[in-house]
């Protein structure tokens, strides 16, 4: 759970409320254009979105050297960012992300390969496709 929270909230508190369009048009307003939104934008969600990445290989790698050698490897292989066969809070904060990312085009394959894995096994989860914004009553598609 705490390495769950760790991921979610690396995105809540340190990523997105950073790259917000509200936020960074007042940025640009108050910098009387200093501040070039989509840059800005780019940066914060760049330096979060590899944080995260960073986080997760290390995960990866610290669980991968606990079950070598032991039999009990039933829950670090799995698709999802914690390595769990169902998506957590985790995913759940990393796909909108993802898409604010691609948003402002940044190269999340090349980039973040471990986002991408990530990304494709929730887009197939009936959570993320019922969550979908394209799939909402209000979605202007």
């Amino acid at each position: 759970r705490a390495a769950a929270r760790e991921i979610a909230e690396m995105i809540n508190a340190g990523t997105q409320p950073y790259q917000n369009k509200n936020f960074v048009a007042r940025l640009e307003k108050e910098s009387e254009g200093r501040i070039q939104p989509l840059e800005f934008s780019r940066s914060v969600i760049t330096r979060g979105l590899q944080a995260v990445e960073d986080v997760l290989v290390a995960n990866k790698k610290q669980q991968q050297q606990q079950t070598t050698g032991s039999n009990n490897n039933t829950n670090s292989n799995g698709p999802f960012a914690l390595g769990t066969h169902a998506p957590t809070i985790a995913d759940a904060f990393i796909v909108p992300q993802l898409a604010n990312a691609r948003r402002d085009e940044i190269d999340i394959a090349t980039l973040f390969p471990t986002l991408a894995k990530i990304e494709e096994a929730c887009s197939v989860h009936e959570w993320f496709k019922k969550a979908h914004p394209n799939v909402q009553p209000d979605a202007v598609v």
